[in-house]
């Protein structure tokens, strides 16, 4: 076996360092398992739990998609919700997704009837009004109803979309998008029965990754000033194209990574 494969490195000089700092006992190198099986020394797997108190409801990877073509490839990189924007053909963009393990957000396209009709009524996610837009907070009691008449699951449906203000025009700043985003909530949760669950709110990610973590630790804060967690909207961080450069893209996949982790 040796000489079939010779020993490679500095592992000898490794191993007589290693028994020159064990002052005078024998360093174990192997373990035995079961009194039988050899192992290179291990340490025992064992439970570990997070320092940080672990939210009720999970972290989720969420695609936005635009096309019926988009469907598949964003589950494949797991996507745990779906939002369709524009979508006016629910039963050909979600053939063949299993919606009892997937969240659907419906924005813009068909409506709660029509996407019923199709058989494709979200179990989980909602279908969403543009929280900004006037015209649609007057029917919004209407579309509450329509949702509820036709959920087929136990969970309360999203209503509504609050995307930031930066996501439409960039010359907000942080502080200014997280003021007006809070002062919306406060009217919305009014013509909701008080709370923010039935509201969805993307917040956009600062590309610096400190400022990200910042944003995000403020809006909670300024929630928690009005509503309890249990009130508070699903909040999805979302990352623009800021920084980004072209035919950088394993540039701006790191980009990407370094705000979204620090956010979360």
């Amino acid at each position: 076996m040796e000489d079939a494969f010779p020993l490679k490195g500095q592992w000898q000089d490794w191993t007589a360092a290693v028994q020159a700092q064990s002052r005078g006992k024998n360093p174990a190198f192997n373990a035995l398992l079961e009194g039988e099986l050899e192992v290179p020394v291990y340490h025992p797997a064992r439970p570990v739990s997070s320092v940080r108190v672990r939210p009720q409801t999970p972290w989720r990877i969420r695609s936005t998609v635009r096309a019926q073509e988009e469907v598949m490839p964003a589950l494949e990189g797991g996507a745990e919700v779906l939002r369709l924007v524009g979508c006016h053909r629910p039963s050909e963009w979600l053939k063949g997704v299993e919606r009892a393990y997937v969240e659907v957000e419906f924005e813009g396209g068909a409506s709660a009837r029509e996407i019923a009709e199709s058989g494709c009524f979200p179990l989980q996610g909602g279908v969403l009004l543009n929280g900004w837009d006037a015209s649609a907070m007057h029917a919004l009691d209407t579309h509450c109803a329509g949702v509820d008449e036709h959920s087929e699951g136990e969970v309360r449906l999203r209503t509504l979309t609050l995307p930031d203000p930066r996501l439409s025009n960039s010359s907000w700043s942080t502080a200014a998008s997280l003021a007006l985003l809070i002062q919306r909530c406060a009217g919305l949760a009014a013509a909701l029965e008080g709370g923010l669950e039935r509201v969805s709110l993307d917040l956009l990610l600062d590309e610096d990754p400190v400022l990200a973590l910042a944003a995000a630790e403020a809006l909670k804060r300024l929630l928690l000033r009005t509503w309890p967690e249990a009130q508070w909207p699903r909040i999805t961080l979302v990352c623009g194209d800021q920084s980004f450069g072209r035919g950088e893209g394993r540039e701006n996949l790191v980009r990407q990574a370094i705000r979204t982790t620090a956010a979360a």
